[in-house]
């Protein structure tokens, strides 16, 4: 009858992988893994204990399983048992141990399936990956169910992306740049309104009132010289002084009383003429065609000889 060494492990590093060469410069890994078992008594209480098993890989796998694997990790193992014995030499005692020698690995726990050409043969490989899609299908219908007696709408999850504080600001500070111009001119047009509103606020408390020339109620009096000096000419058009002061003082009747004013007066002028006494030519009127038609009435009184 034929022998028969197999062992299939599946549990967590305790340690750190330890690697050393031997003379011939072989690799050499010793680490050991804890395989959890649950189990119930016969009163319904849950139970759980722990097996440590001392393992050993050797050449390149030791090499792969030193660079991949650490303390906590789980993965999966397949070998065989080795017994080996010694002599302890403080106390002289025989001693000894069963080792797992490693043949094949498969990382288990979702850093993919590094171990697999070095790890369980692929038909194992293949049901191991079905066993694992059918629990992650048999997890997800259990949620489903779960959700649709309850009446309740699954939660999806939102994936967390970190962002730069860096980018952030970035993000701000291009905002603003870009919305300054519509802030300033906002903030122009603001102050325009509030200094119209000032303005118009203090026209009101003011009451200002516009008064056209002579609108006071004012009196003016135009004299008119009219002796014999003012029959000379002075100048090369051929008219006289009384002809130039004539033309002055209806320019002025025209400026206070009408003659394209833009407001209407009140005021009140009178028309004096004197040679050697005063004449009144016209009493304080404020019709301009009254004092138009006295200013063209007044002639000198005496010649220049006569003086």
């Amino acid at each position: 009858m034929g022998n028969f060494n197999k062992v299939i492990l599946l549990g967590n590093l305790t340690r750190d992988i330890e690697l050393r060469h031997t003379q011939s410069n072989q690799a050499v890994a010793n680490f050991s893994i804890a395989v959890n078992r649950q189990w119930k008594d016969q009163s319904g209480q849950t139970h759980e204990e722990a097996t440590f098993v001392d393992c050993e890989s050797w050449g390149r796998q030791a090499e792969v399983m030193h660079q991949y694997l650490g303390k906590g990790r789980e993965v999966m193992l397949e070998g065989r048992l080795r017994m080996d014995r010694w002599q302890d030499k403080q106390s002289g005692a025989n001693r000894s141990k069963l080792v797992v020698v490693v043949e094949s690995f498969q990382f288990i726990g979702g850093r993919g399936e590094a171990g697999a050409a070095l790890g369980l043969p692929r038909q194992r490989q293949a049901a191991h990956r079905t066993r694992q899609g059918a629990a992650r299908a048999g997890q997800g219908t259990g949620r489903a169910g779960a959700a649709q007696r309850t009446g309740t709408t699954p939660r999806l999850r939102r994936a967390r992306t970190p962002v730069s504080s860096q980018r952030l600001w970035r993000e701000a500070i291009e905002d603003m740049r870009a919305n300054a111009p519509f802030q300033r001119l906002r903030w122009r047009w603001l102050l325009v309104l509030q200094i119209m509103i000032l303005l118009l606020i203090a026209l009101a408390i003011a009451r200002p009132r516009v008064q056209g020339a002579g609108e006071s109620g004012q009196r003016t009096i135009l004299m008119i010289d009219t002796s014999g000096s003012m029959r000379a000419v002075d100048t090369s058009d051929g008219r006289t002084r009384l002809e130039h002061a004539k033309d002055i003082a209806l320019a002025r009747i025209d400026a206070l009383h009408g003659g394209g004013a833009l407001f209407s007066t009140s005021g009140e002028t009178m028309v004096l003429s004197f040679s050697g006494d005063a004449v009144v030519a016209c009493r304080f009127t404020s019709s301009a065609a009254e004092l138009r038609r006295s200013i063209e009435e007044i002639t000198p009184t005496a010649d220049i000889d006569g003086e």
